[in-house]
């Protein structure tokens, strides 16, 4: 399957706030997000609307989909950029990829986009 990696916007914050309760009700992949599915479900719209804006307005924080070409998200990674490096550095804080979406690909782009 062909995905198009690309950043987030900010007006797609309740498709991101989707993936990422998604990936914190998966038993394999929840270990890996600081946050439980219990404390990112409680949040207001307005966290997920700064924390979507985050990724849109050029941040130290890059949210990054695996769009397919139905539309769906199949997963994403988030890169934070390493303040005061010599060098410019980013880390990966997060990655996920649904279950149907695994095999295909889809994480070696994202983590190749990052």
């Amino acid at each position: 399957m062909a995905y198009l990696i690309r950043p987030v916007t900010a007006d797609e914050w309740k498709r991101l706030k989707e993936l990422r309760l998604a990936a914190l009700a998966d038993p394999v992949a929840r270990v890996a997000f600081h946050q439980t599915f219990e404390e990112a479900a409680a949040q207001p719209a307005e966290y997920w609307q700064r924390h979507t804006a985050r990724s849109d307005k050029n941040g130290t924080t890059l949210t990054l989909i695996g769009e397919g070409p139905d539309g769906s998200w199949g997963g994403m990674v988030v890169v934070r950029l390493v303040e005061g490096a010599e060098v410019p550095q980013a880390e990966v804080v997060a990655v996920y990829v649904r279950p149907e979406h695994r095999g295909t690909g889809l994480s070696r782009e994202l983590f190749e986009a990052a």
